[in-house]
């Protein structure tokens, strides 16, 4: 169908490479069925790839390249898509961030909470999604490692080597981004454990990524955050539930020590 193929050409422009599968499943749900691109129509294809897992959108072209936490000192040239399942901020103890955390929450109080949703404007293509409830609260930022997840499933740990906007512990789960600094005009700035892996965090398009020792390196200018949320899996996590993770991961630490010591 033409209308598909001008679609994936549409989002290949910006290095995002869309199954056709899935460009063709979702119009089959709209009525009456489309003729051409607008506006309208490239908002909606915008906020199902932002709101849906990476494996029913994404391309293969788009996937990692196999076996990536086995390769040592190669380049990802991209375009690549991957979604953020867990973010870690290496740089500020736990408690530390716990204790930011209850300052922020104080500090906010319940009005802080509340998630206001804009209504639809038809002519603004790339709407972003609206955030979870805890988006709003700031508990700082050092160095984060993140999960990253492709459209195949293989997962690999990826760590910012210079801040990156928007990824952050906190950050909607279910984002997207790219490993590639896209136009702001387009998308506007705005030995561990893989534990909680089913949460999806975030989607990144990436591209001309260093990868040493199976760990991606990010920087602003191979990674740009993309945007989006997966709600079901988003919903309730942070602060609540990350802060019941902070804590065991705390008690583990405290535990560890004192059998360390007897």
């Amino acid at each position: 169908m033409a209308v598909i193929a001008q679609i994936l050409a549409h989002f290949a422009s910006k290095h995002i490479l869309l199954s056709e599968r899935f460009i063709a499943t979702l119009l089959t749900s709209i009525h009456p069925p489309p003729s051409t691109i607008t506006p309208a129509l490239l908002s909606t294809v915008n906020t199902s790839f932002l709101t849906n897992p990476l494996h029913t959108s994404a391309a293969p072209e788009s996937f990692l390249p196999a076996n990536l936490p086995q390769k040592h000192n190669i380049t990802i040239t991209g375009p690549a898509l991957v979604q953020a399942i867990h973010v870690e901020d290496i740089g500020l103890s736990r408690l530390t961030q716990l204790e930011a955390l209850e300052k922020a929450v104080t500090e906010q109080g319940p009005q802080g909470l509340r998630v206001v949703d804009l209504p639809a404007d038809e002519g603004d293509e790339e709407r972003p999604v609206a955030n979870s409830a805890g988006e709003g609260i700031a508990i700082g930022k050092s160095m984060c490692k993140v999960v990253l997840e492709d459209g195949n499933g293989q997962r690999v740990y990826a760590m910012e080597v210079k801040p990156i906007e928007g990824i952050k512990v906190g950050m909607s789960l279910g984002a997207k981004v790219p490993h590639l600094p896209l136009p702001t005009d387009v998308y506007p700035p705005n030995h561990p454990k893989l534990y909680n892996l089913g949460r999806l965090i975030g989607e990144l398009l990436l591209m001309n990524v260093p990868v040493l020792r199976g760990v991606l390196q990010l920087r602003p200018t191979n990674t740009t955050l993309l945007g989006g949320r997966i709600a079901e899996l988003d919903d309730g996590y942070f602060p609540e539930k990350w802060k019941s993770e902070m804590k065991a991961s705390i008690a583990d630490i405290r535990r560890t020590l004192q059998n360390g010591a007897t």
